[in-house]
């Protein structure tokens, strides 16, 4: 059976149908697509093209088209996609301007597009290659990487185009490698950010040819993804997910999770788990080590620090587009003694890719061994944590301070300010009352080493200056954001980036007003020298950054964060606004009204007090677990 694709321009003319007439015949299969709107559109309509291609395997296909511009730029794809590619009698003319479309769509971005459909036939190949799927990945991550350039080019109709092929072609069964089907749901994740891709990937990694290993891998990159892209909301099957990963290592270790009783645990000795471990400039690890520097060298308990290696583990190792690999340093492996400032402590990191079975049955008999009192969790979603915690009571202290971790730990410590309403939600969502330790989250301030100028920085002397600090600014600076902080340019106020910010020279290219009365300085090193010469902290929306408001505070500085994320639960109750409205509101108040500010400025002084005092913070941290009842 041949095959002809005919795209027409505007509709059936009777010199097309004559034209098409010629090649009309038992053996020909005429598929007419008419009223073509503009080219991008065309295109999308050659994926639908090679769908049929894929699954059929026909032989190629001709394709005739009465817009001669479609047929120009087909013609350097043809050898890939077609038999051969006519132009047959033009129609009336078109309703648009085609060439102002191409104008926009360089040929070289349409040559690519062949480079689309090599690459989604080379994916085909590997359905059943037989390939270990780290060799896998290796392969299809460029080919991916290559159709994600190509759809960012294009309007949103064309990923609108491939994601219904991927997925028609996944719902058809015609991809059987489950690996691949997930694969093709990272991908579409990355590009869309939708969390129903997230609920597609659950339900392909729950399946029984997968195992406990795979599952925690996706877990990981899931949690990932929700780190980058704060705005999207968890799922309750991710919650489920863990739960199950959780049961099964529960089921295969349950001779060996066996309670040590209070009095048979060494009352000055503490676990420390982290599930990430490098160096004092990493911020998960430097939490980890005035963690252990206020328990061992300010209140004098026995600490060993035990590296579970889980963060971002490539055990279980499957091809997820955009996945984050763990670090580690080799150098750590075995045991160690770790200094940090002038207290060294024991440290021990297993030299496998974990959670490994073996390593974790020998913690847990090491356990019964050497009994702590307690194990602190430094890190939420540990798999280990929540073993350890059938047989020694366990706090885990989230890294993302203001949230709260998954509910396996007897305690999980919260700096979020928690009203009656989120209490009630939380004991519906499975919390025990008792479990849940209100605490603030501590910092150790680092000195300033430099000062300031505004006229070093090019900032301008005559404005009122606000800082916004971030190293993920790309993801944090929403548009909604930055449209509400555009209200109060006329009021002589000015933004100051600094961090990490690779589209603001973008932005300024379109937006002249953005340009004008903003400011990005780059990555600071040392943010108290930057407070000085600024007048108010402001926080986005977004998950991370509680310490630079602290670094602020110290400093005398107000801000104004959204109630969410770290930042909030580090600035406390009289800096937190609830919508972008009254934020604005708030920062005008400050820069008009002197007495509120100073009034204000006091409150953050205050407040820095409690962000570095660490031990009085572990102090009524173990305080409140071991008076519980669920203290066993």
């Amino acid at each position: 059976m041949n095959t002809i694709f005919c795209l027409i321009g505007n509709e059936l003319t009777p010199a097309n149908e004559t034209f098409l007439l010629q090649y009309d015949s038992p053996d020909t299969n005429i598929q007419l697509f008419d009223h073509i709107a503009p080219l991008y559109q065309s295109i999308g309509q050659l994926l639908q093209i090679y769908d049929s291609l894929i699954r059929k395997e026909d032989a190629l296909p001709m394709l005739v088209t009465d817009i001669p511009s479609l047929k120009d730029v087909v013609d350097c794809l043809y050898l890939t996609l077609f038999s051969e590619v006519l132009l047959c009698p033009e129609t009336v003319d078109m309703p648009y301007d085609i060439y102002e479309v191409l104008a926009s769509v360089s040929i070289p971005q349409l040559s690519t597009f062949s480079i689309l459909v090599n690459s989604l036939r080379s994916l085909k190949e590997l359905y059943h290659s037989g390939l270990n799927y780290m060799q896998m990945a290796n392969d299809v991550y460029p080919a991916a990487d290559q159709i994600y350039a190509i759809l960012a080019c294009f309007p949103a109709d064309l990923f609108e185009c491939f994601s219904s092929w991927l997925l028609s072609y996944i719902d058809d069964g015609l991809i059987e490698n489950a690996a691949f089907r997930i694969l093709g749901y990272s991908f579409l994740l990355n590009y869309s950010n939708d969390v129903t891709y997230i609920e597609y990937i659950i339900d392909e990694i729950v399946q029984p040819n997968f195992n406990k290993d795979n599952r925690l891998f996706i877990y990981n990159q899931v949690k990932r993804f929700h780190l980058i892209t704060p705005e999207l909301q968890y799922t309750d099957k991710e919650q489920l997910l863990y739960q199950q990963i959780l049961r099964e290592w529960e089921a295969d270790l349950a001779n060996v999770l066996i309670p040590i009783p209070a009095d048979k645990r060494d009352k000055d000795h503490i676990l420390v788990l982290t599930i990430q471990y490098l160096s004092d400039t990493h911020a998960p690890t430097k939490t980890a080590l005035e963690r252990i520097y206020t328990l061992g060298k300010s209140m004098g308990k026995k600490v060993l620090c035990y590296n579970t290696k889980e963060q971002y583990t490539l055990r279980g190792f499957l091809p997820f587009y955009g996945a984050f690999k763990r670090h580690i340093i080799k150098e750590y492996d075995g045991s160690h003694e770790m200094p940090y400032k002038d207290f060294v402590f024991p440290f021990f990191q297993p030299n496998v890719e974990m959670p490994n079975e073996e390593v974790i049955r020998t913690l847990l008999h090491e356990l019964h061994t050497a009994p702590p009192y307690e194990i602190i969790v430094i890190g939420d979603h540990s798999i280990i944590g929540d073993l350890c915690s059938h047989v020694i009571p366990t706090i885990c202290i989230p890294l993302t301070f203001s949230t709260l971790p998954k509910k396996e730990h007897q305690y999980v410590v919260t700096s979020r300010y928690l009203t009656d309403a989120h209490k009630l939600a939380l004991l519906e969502d499975g919390y025990r009352k008792d479990s849940i330790i209100e605490s603030t989250f501590t910092f150790e301030m680092r000195p300033q080493t430099t000062t300031l100028t505004r006229d070093e920085l090019q900032l301008p002397e005559d404005k009122f200056l606000l800082a916004v600090i971030g190293l993920r600014l790309d993801a944090d600076v929403s548009p909604a954001f930055l449209t509400s902080m555009e209200k109060l340019f006329a009021d002589n106020i000015h933004l100051v980036f600094a961090g990490y910010y690779e589209k603001y020279e973008e932005l300024c290219e379109k937006n002249t007003s953005f340009k004008e009365h903003t400011s990005f300085i780059g990555y600071q090193n040392d943010v108290l020298a930057l407070m000085e010469i600024c007048d108010l902290y402001v926080n986005p929306p977004r998950v991370g950054g509680g310490y630079s408001i602290a670094e602020a505070f110290s400093k005398g500085i107000p801000g104004v964060t959204m109630n969410y994320g770290d930042v909030a639960a580090t600035a406390g109750r009289d800096f937190i606004v609830n919508t972008l409205e009254e934020k604005n509101e708030r920062i005008l108040r400050f820069k008009n009204d002197k007495e509120y500010y100073q009034e204000m400025a006091q409150k953050a002084l205050e407040r820095c007090k409690l962000l570095f005092d660490g031990v009085a913070s572990m102090k009524q941290i173990l305080e409140i677990a071991e008076a519980g009842d669920i203290f066993f």
